[in-house]
């Protein structure tokens, strides 16, 4: 999974589905929103303007495996 902090300006996101490329949603994140990108989607940003955000990625190699498998769930938080 990835967090995103976006920082100034604003960043427009579309979400698709990782495999089928579906539409998901489109997100507008603005200065101070935070958002947990899960392993399941693709996603593209687009910034009308210069933008700053803090992309903050877990590189351990093992998770897609262990994602894929069911012994991790594909979303970063559950509320």
């Amino acid at each position: 999974m990835e967090w995103f902090i976006q920082l100034s300006d604003e960043l427009i996101w579309q979400v698709e589905d990782r495999d089928t490329g579906a539409a998901l949603a489109k997100v507008t994140m603005r200065p101070g929103d935070v958002a947990a990108m899960p392993a399941d989607i693709r996603h593209q940003g687009y910034a009308p303007k210069r933008a700053m955000l803090l992309v903050w990625e877990n590189a351990d190699p093992d998770l897609p495996a262990l994602i894929s498998s069911g012994q991790l769930p594909s979303v970063p938080i559950e509320i």
